[in-house]
């Protein structure tokens, strides 16, 4: 029986032991401080994971949109093809391409403005024969510049008489602008500029005419009955166009100094216009502020071509580019630069503005122009 109960007493020993030490494995500490640690494991890979990703995103963002390479493009400039490189597809009519896909975009707030304020000037030049000669000209160092033969072959530039006007648009309907206190300047004051009431384009002509102490404008209007006698200038074809507007006015009318967001091409096909004109880096110097209800950034110096520098100090401290803008000439004016405009005789324009080329950019200038220092407190002039 020893003999024989010994075998049987170990075998029961040694399951005991085996189902003990299985319980131990499923059930026990020591299984338990296994579970503990592939669950610390896996929360670190995954926080790994996780910010791998995002590098991998952030560095991809920034490849691709600060140094995408400028695919080839054919350029049209009146009726000529300027083609780059075969091996790329052909641009499609009506089909503006994405900035991003056209044009390696700054990434940084120094290297947009890479010329020395002082060293830039404004230039007048023949029509460039590219979008590439443009960019890399003008766009990309924010340059302004004047096109001399910008417009003369437009169909607008011989057809825009009064009586063709009357004929197309002289019983439509526009806002029209009306200079504040009988002076020429068009202020940005208010909820609006100025009173705009609303009259026929044949009513406005009459008006120019005889204006007297006011000043008449019919600004920033799309006039799609006119679009037809345009020609897009397709030199800036890789930028993103937003908007095409017209503008028309009696003589003597003053925009006051302000920055537009947008990359701007203006085409005279009537009158002259005189620009003043200032790097963004300039603002300080123009006394910059905001009224309440206004979404333009203006100057607080109501002239800047007749500056009282005693009340207006910093004013010495910028350095102004005065530039004639004529009949048939185009101006190209980048975005943020200010820019104060007084037009001259019966005077026409259009300008075609487009998305500022670099996004970085566009979110510094919002930023700054977010935070004015000055907010004009006072109510607008009363008309007299």
């Amino acid at each position: 029986q020893v003999s024989g109960g010994a075998p049987e007493e170990n075998r029961q020993n040694i399951s005991n032991t085996m189902l003990r030490t299985k319980t131990k494995d499923i059930h026990g500490n020591e299984i338990e401080d296994k579970k503990n640690t592939g669950q610390r494991v896996e929360r670190v890979v995954s926080i790994w994971v996780v910010l791998f990703f995002v590098l991998c995103f952030f560095v991809g963002y920034y490849l691709g949109t600060f140094h995408t390479p400028r695919p080839i493009i054919e350029y049209k400039t009146h009726g000529q093809n300027h083609q780059q490189n075969n091996q790329h597809p052909i641009k499609k009519e009506n089909d503006t391409p994405d900035l991003r896909e056209t044009c390696p975009v700054t990434n940084s707030y120094g290297s947009r403005f890479d010329v020395p304020r002082d060293d830039i000037q404004v230039e007048r030049v023949d029509f460039p024969d590219s979008f590439a000669e443009f960019f890399d000209k003008y766009v990309s160092q924010s340059i302004p510049v004047i096109f001399k033969d910008g417009a003369e072959k437009w169909p607008a530039f011989n057809k825009w008489t009064e009586k063709y006007l009357n004929k197309k648009i002289g019983n439509k309907y526009f806002e029209v602008d009306i200079s504040s206190g009988g002076d020429s300047v068009f202020e940005f004051y208010g909820d609006d500029w100025t009173s705009k009431p609303n009259m026929t384009f044949k009513e406005f002509t009459k008006k120019c005419v005889s204006p007297g102490k006011l000043k008449y404008y019919i600004a920033a209007q799309k006039i799609q009955e006119l679009e037809e006698d345009m020609i897009f200038p397709h030199f800036a074809e890789g930028l993103r166009h937003t908007d095409t507007l017209v503008w028309m006015g009696c003589g003597g009318q003053i925009t006051p100094a302000h920055p537009d967001r947008s990359e701007n091409i203006m085409a005279l096909v009537r009158g002259s216009k005189e620009f003043l004109l200032f790097h963004p880096s300039d603002r300080e110097y123009i006394y910059p502020l905001n009224y309440r209800g206004s979404p333009v950034i203006s100057s607080e110096i109501p002239d800047l071509g007749d500056v009282d520098t005693e009340k207006y100090p910093l004013f010495s401290k910028s350095r102004m580019h005065k530039v004639t803008l004529n009949a048939g000439e185009m101006i190209y004016l980048p975005a943020f630069w200010w820019h104060q405009v007084t037009s001259f005789e019966t005077n026409i324009a259009v300008n075609y503005w487009f998305k500022p080329h670099s996004l970085l950019l566009e979110d510094v200038f919002v930023g700054i122009d977010n935070q004015v220092g000055r907010t004009l407190e006072r109510e607008p002039k009363k008309k007299k």
